[in-house]
């Protein structure tokens, strides 16, 4: 799960700490401190983060990281039907349409929300 903390490093930013985990640009604009140091110190000063950015980052980050989950999912169910075609086997068409559709995952127009393939009997 990403969190606003994830978010925010991935715009770049250093030097900063979040509270909790806000959801909203009123919540953001308590729990985000943006800091420098000065004279050897730690010092609050002002930024030019939005939470439209952030939330928006975080959005992006969600999505990478569903894609990676669905990936990850279809080379499992690859990897569990290897069997299937292995030199001293022969797949069923049922089988090769099966890994065939796991393949194409990827491809799904509404990826990474995916409709799997049944397994063929």
């Amino acid at each position: 799960m990403i969190k606003v903390y994830d978010a925010v490093a991935a715009l770049d930013v250093e030097g900063f700490s979040v509270t909790g985990e806000p959801t909203t640009a009123e919540e953001f604009a308590v729990a985000f401190k943006k800091y420098e140091a000065q004279n050897g110190k730690a010092v609050e000063v002002s930024h030019n983060i939005s939470w439209d950015d952030v939330a928006a980052k975080k959005a992006e980050l969600e999505a990478a990281e569903a894609e990676v989950d669905v990936r990850k999912k279809r080379d499992e169910l690859l990897a569990a039907t290897d069997w299937w075609v292995l030199a001293d086997r022969t797949a069923t068409q049922a089988q090769l349409d099966y890994r065939q559709a796991l393949r194409d995952v990827p491809q799904q127009e509404e990826f990474p929300t995916v409709t799997w393939p049944d397994v063929p009997a």
